[in-house]
């Protein structure tokens, strides 16, 4: 029999004559005596009798089922959804003294933007002891809690709810419900935050860098000591015809265009016609190499990507372009070294000399 919950055994068996049972299991911890009149006319009585304030032989058999029960499931589920999802699950009989544990997993998305918390609430209602009892106001259930902002969560609790207290309230779980035993503490609900910490602002944006740098060899290849920059040619970054951005090079030929959508599709025009102004050198690109990826003819790269919170690197090398005059004076035997002269009878002698002029540049 299930007496643990029973605080008043007063002439149970009282006048019961025939009455005969072992009663050794009984789970009689809150009498620590025998009451008065229990069984004290029952003269037929031999059998073992309750051991006052025990649980008997009931706490080793709750025991042993308890332990050796499969995982609990929920015996029933709600819709779920806003504002929430609720599950009820069975307790097995508790002795007095004795706890159940549940572990339940709860799983959330993490929001975008912002903190934001979710809140935990558990009850706990039976016909011995029904929740409806410690509510005020008829009701059945506890109130939904009220989910607090993230900068004011207590991690002890949600605080507020008259119908379930916590420790984040003023008093305390501690509540004394007189309807029910002045001298017992009752709380059958609980309900705690957790922090949904957001997820990291996703990134969409990148960059374009790079330099405009003299290709003296002409393969591409930026090996020159040290290699120099052209500053003053102008970058333009188009993508499907429209222009997301244009730079002029700096001093050292570096420049960069940040902060633009993070896609693919996109080209560069670079353009060096202005390097050359005010002087006899003309500038074009060299041709395309680990160093310059800059169709020669066209002066635009082929399509690359932005990525998201990363840079695309594009180089462009130009090689120079003019005149360059060399000047050489050979003797009759073309040899560029000096002329001896023989005068016989100290008649006139011509002596031939050729002087060579050669245009080493790439421009006329």
């Amino acid at each position: 029999s299930n007496v643990a919950n029973r605080f008043d055994m007063y002439e149970m068996f009282s006048g019961a004559t025939a009455f005969n049972q072992d009663l050794s299991c009984w789970p009689v911890a809150t009498i620590t005596f025998a009451p008065d009149g229990f069984g004290d006319t029952a003269g037929s009585w031999s059998s073992p009798r309750p051991t006052w304030g025990t649980f008997g032989c009931w706490l080793h058999r709750y025991e042993m089922a308890y332990r050796t029960s499969a995982n609990l499931t929920p015996t029933q589920v709600s819709a779920g959804g806003a504002p929430a999802t609720t599950r009820s699950y069975a307790v097995p009989t508790l002795l007095p003294g004795e706890s159940a544990v549940f572990t339940v997993t709860a799983t959330f998305l993490r929001p975008t933007g912002t903190d934001q918390v979710a809140v935990l609430q558990a009850w706990t209602d039976s016909p011995s002891t029904p929740i409806a009892g410690l509510l005020p106001g008829g009701r059945t259930t506890p109130e939904p809690p009220v989910v607090p902002a993230a900068t004011a969560m207590v991690p002890a609790g949600v605080a507020g709810n008259p119908t379930c207290n916590t420790d984040a309230d003023p008093d305390g779980q501690a509540t004394t419900y007189e309807s029910r035993r002045p001298d017992v503490t009752e709380d059958s609900c609980d309900q705690v935050p957790a922090l949904l910490t957001h997820l990291p602002d996703q990134i969409t944006t990148g960059s374009v860098s790079g330099r405009v740098w003299l290709d003296t060899s002409g393969d591409g290849v930026a090996n020159e000591n040290p290699v120099t920059g052209l500053g003053g040619a102008t970058v333009q970054l188009l993508r499907a015809g429209t222009v997301y951005g244009d730079v002029t090079t700096g001093p050292d030929g570096a420049y960069a265009l940040t902060a633009v959508p993070a896609q693919d599709g996109y080209t560069l025009q670079f353009a060096v016609n202005g390097l050359d102004t005010g002087t006899d050198t003309a500038y074009a690109f060299t041709q395309t190499g680990p160093d310059s990826t800059v169709d020669p003819a066209t002066g635009a790269t082929s399509a690359f990507t932005i990525p998201a919170g990363g840079t695309a690197r594009q180089d462009a090398g130009v090689v120079t372009y003019g005149p360059a005059l060399t000047t050489a004076l050979t003797n009759p035997d073309g040899e560029a070294t000096s002329t001896r002269i023989t005068a016989p009878d100290k008649a006139p002698t011509p002596v031939p000399l050729t002087i060579t002029v050669t245009n080493t540049g790439n421009e006329p």
